[in-house]
């Protein structure tokens, strides 16, 4: 199953935030990246902060307010290990103000997992991950999602690829975030709709800086693994001259070849080609065309682009109308004109033939 068949769908990217009822045992961090982790201490029952030593996984201890009446701390963390994180607390009174800060009740242990790199896979995690991919083909984002991310975070390479295509597009309750798309293809690269997702990423700038030269390398790896929407994105960035120069000639082999394999996007890319002339004869019939076969292959904008020709069509029709009824006139006109003329040299044939006839002076 392919999880980029509307890949185009990614206009306006809005930011993922944790919520701080997240609870802890949904929280996940890939090492070396700097996290925003909430901590929550549990089994707390107070309408107060209270105090807690808290010992990082590093093993330096550090004093915190755990804040009512949800007693999360929000910890900036950047994990430098592959093993899971361990956040070990204790209540202890906190003398930070008047009156000091009270204990919290207890201690305890808070678990992260860290994203693997290697996978560690139970036994049904295969049978899991088909569910997952049911769900999202059946628009369930946020169930895909909650089924597919344990088996990503133990590094399945395939529900990696599938939980960056979620994080990439958004969906039911899911927020947009690319960055976390692009951690999770990055883990996931040899994948093949990791690729594309890179490629867009990198080519775009979308949620990091600009790479041009890993969005075209690793969009062109996907042409070469036949994808049909690689061949769209590569061929847009030929089209417009994004990273790389501008070629309509290869943009359109493009498209047309992602049309050979029933991609909208990319027979929607002929129809710009032909609508605006880009080094093919203008044709706003043959454009209409194309995007009629965008709609025919799920094209989520094809009926707009297909009103848009037809407005066009209708106004160069009126255009050539009345081009050709001036047209008309003008020759009506010098019809006309030509005839007058004649009909001018004609008299004055006659006024001479007339004065010809007259009888000279008598002598």
């Amino acid at each position: 199953m392919s999880f980029i068949y509307k890949f185009l769908k990614c206009t306006s990217l809005a930011a993922f935030a944790y919520s701080t009822a997240l609870a802890n045992a949904n929280q996940y961090v890939f090492t070396g990246i700097p996290e925003k982790l909430f901590l929550k201490i549990e089994n707390q029952s107070s309408n107060n902060k209270c105090g807690i030593a808290l010992t990082l996984p590093s093993g330096e201890t550090i004093d915190y307010e755990a804040p009512a009446p949800n007693f999360i701390l929000t910890i900036d963390h950047t994990a430098q290990t592959t093993e899971n994180l361990v956040f070990k607390w204790k209540g202890k009174l906190l003398f930070k103000g008047i009156p000091p800060t009270l204990p919290c009740n207890g201690s305890g242990e808070i678990e992260i997992p860290i994203v693997s790199n290697t996978p560690i896979l139970k036994s049904d995690d295969l049978e899991i991950l088909e569910q997952a991919k049911s769900k999202l083909a059946a628009r369930q984002t946020k169930d895909a999602l909650d089924t597919a991310l344990p088996i990503a975070i133990r590094g399945s390479k395939t529900a990696q690829s599938m939980v960056a295509f979620i994080f990439m597009n958004g969906g039911e309750s899911v927020n947009q975030d690319p960055r976390r798309a692009y951690q999770f293809a990055q883990l996931s690269s040899s994948e093949r709709n990791s690729k594309i997702i890179l490629g867009v990423i990198n080519l775009n700038g979308i949620g990091r800086p600009q790479n041009c030269q890993d969005g075209i390398n690793y969009l062109s790896e996907a042409v070469a693994l036949d994808l049909p929407a690689a061949y769209s994105i590569l061929g847009e960035a030929y089209m417009n001259g994004r990273c790389t120069t501008r070629n309509y000639e290869e943009a359109l082999r493009l498209f047309q070849r992602g049309t050979e394999k029933r991609n909208g996007a990319s027979a929607a890319g002929v129809g710009t080609i032909y609508e605006n002339g880009l080094g093919v004869t203008l044709s706003l019939e043959e454009a209409k065309t194309w995007y009629q076969k965008s709609r025919e292959f799920g094209h989520p904008r094809a009926d707009e682009l297909i009103k848009r020709i037809d407005a066009k069509i209708a106004i160069s029709e009126e255009a050539r109308k009345r081009t050709e009824e001036e047209a008309r006139l003008a020759s009506r006109r010098k019809e006309i004109s030509d005839e007058n003329d004649r009909k001018r040299m004609e008299i004055e044939r006659l006024q001479g033939e007339l004065r010809k006839m007259q009888p000279g002076p008598s002598k």
